[in-house]
């Protein structure tokens, strides 16, 4: 009666032990579709991406150069509130080209000159022309990157901080104007630099 149950015992052991291997070879045979279907990653990626204190302005094109297995070199061009800006850095990966991403880049905004806005003054509320000066930027995110589908193509979000190191931001054109502390206030928000979300789409060629 022992021998019989301990006999049942490895059979079920057995069985138990096929099937596992089974399910473990079949998982391993899709793993293995799944990376011939799926295309290699591309070593230069473009796009376009949105949002506030975005790598691009508000709206604009994008190019990543990947240089190591985890590593890209990044540039944008696009056209923001402070004229058009320029951006270029460094973005690194835990698995290229998707997953948990994090970037540090530099980014130049050309300025405006004879920029005019109805602000309120000492003297009351006016239209006032200003030069916006050119302003630089240094830019720190977190964030990830999912490919769409079995393709090349990539979603993107990104989170961070946008750091000033310019100082003088502007100055006012229309003689004898004096503005309130609420419209210098304003000014400070409108100029680049504070919190960054980016939202973005881009493509491997």
């Amino acid at each position: 009666m022992k021998n019989s149950f301990l006999i049942g015992l490895l059979l079920i052991g057995f069985l138990f032990t096929n099937n596992l291997f089974a399910q473990t070879d079949n998982m391993y045979a899709q793993t293995q579709e799944q990376e011939r279907i799926q295309p290699p990653p591309s070593k230069v990626y473009l796009g376009i991406s949105t949002g506030i204190n975005n790598f691009n302005g508000m709206f604009g094109a994008n190019a990543e150069f990947n240089l190591a297995p985890k590593a890209s070199l990044i540039a944008g061009v696009g056209i923001g509130g402070w004229g058009s800006k320029l951006s270029g850095g460094f973005r690194g990966y835990k698995h290229f080209p998707k997953g948990f991403v994090y970037s540090a880049s530099f980014s130049t905004h050309s300025g405006i000159q004879g920029y005019e806005m109805d602000l309120e003054t000492t003297s009351g509320t006016q239209t006032v022309e200003m030069d916006l000066h050119r302003f630089n930027t240094l830019n720190f995110t977190l964030g990830g990157a999912w490919p769409l589908g079995k393709s090349n193509i990539r979603f993107h979000f990104e989170g961070g901080y946008s750091l000033p190191i310019t100082v003088d931001a502007y100055d006012i054109v229309t003689p004898g104007v004096t503005l309130s502390e609420d419209s210098e206030a304003i000014l400070e928000m409108m100029s680049p630099g504070g919190i960054i979300l980016s939202l973005g789409i881009s493509f491997g060629v």
